[in-house]
């Protein structure tokens, strides 16, 4: 979606880190932009600086992994806003640790934040692109969601689910013509500041992106209407690398031909 100007964009998980950094691009191209967080404190910070920018911006608390929450969200966007042309699905969260060792708190929690927050999500704005016939949805993922990775199985298998997810999606819009302008994006940053596991450096094929950098990558990537993106472009000869070890070599091909394409 090249026009930015004037559209309603909604990001989760966007008091800090990468969805912070990408909710600044919107504010310079004026899109009327709908802040959702968890944590009230660090969204009052990111208020302040985003209007300071001179955006129209709207401020929400949101559990994305609590249903209710999710539907009030969406009716009082609706209510005071509109419909929305852009989701970014930013919110996650990690736990590091041994499958046995992490408590059953936190395995449920990254399911229910990770995936079911994005299905919960989609399901409440995606009609606002069906009734346009256009519209942006995006998905960050991570390479934890394209290669298994120890000590993070409960994320890696969230991030599984949210690629899947993202393809089935686009691959069922495009069953009808009428909704070829709904694109959709899955980013897989290798470790992304905002979702940091516990007590852990990043595995290498995970290697930290810097916010920013990584912001103006998925600006471009959403603007391009491009189907994935892998940040940065050396985690993808590592993937490669990975899935052919595991002779997976149909998500192979669909990987080089989607990133290089740009689109699904």
């Amino acid at each position: 979606m090249k026009d930015i100007a004037g559209k309603v964009v909604l990001i989760t998980g966007s008091a800090s880190g990468v969805g912070y950094a990408l909710a600044t691009h919107f504010v310079r191209d004026r899109a009327k932009l709908v802040v959702v967080d968890i944590n009230e404190d660090a969204l009052r910070k990111a208020i302040s600086q985003l209007t300071s920018m001179g955006g129209e911006v709207y401020p929400y608390i949101c559990d994305v992994a609590d249903r209710s929450q999710v539907n009030e969200l969406a009716t009082r966007v609706h209510e005071k806003i509109g419909p929305v042309s852009i989701l970014v699905n930013n919110a996650g969260v990690a736990y590091r640790g041994k499958l046995t060792d992490v408590s059953d708190e936190k395995h449920t929690s990254t399911i229910n934040v990770n995936i079911m927050g994005c299905i919960w999500m989609t399901k409440e704005f995606l009609p606002d692109m069906v009734a346009k016939k256009q519209g942006n949805l995006v998905y960050i993922a991570g390479t934890g969601g394209l290669v298994g990775v120890p000590w993070l199985t409960s994320y890696c298998a969230s991030k599984h689910a949210i690629v899947g997810f993202a393809e089935a999606l686009r691959r069922e819009l495009r069953q009808d013509n009428s909704l070829r302008n709904i694109q959709v994006t899955t980013v897989c940053p290798s470790a992304a500041p905002t979702v940091t596991a516990e007590g852990t450096a990043p595995p290498q094929v995970m290697r930290r992106v810097e916010s920013e950098k990584m912001a103006r990558q998925v600006y471009r990537a959403i603007k391009s209407d491009q189907a994935m993106l892998i940040v940065p472009g050396v985690s993808l000869v590592k993937i490669a690398f990975s899935l052919v070890s595991v002779a997976n070599v149909r998500r192979l091909l669909w990987l080089f031909a989607a990133n290089i394409s740009g689109r699904g």
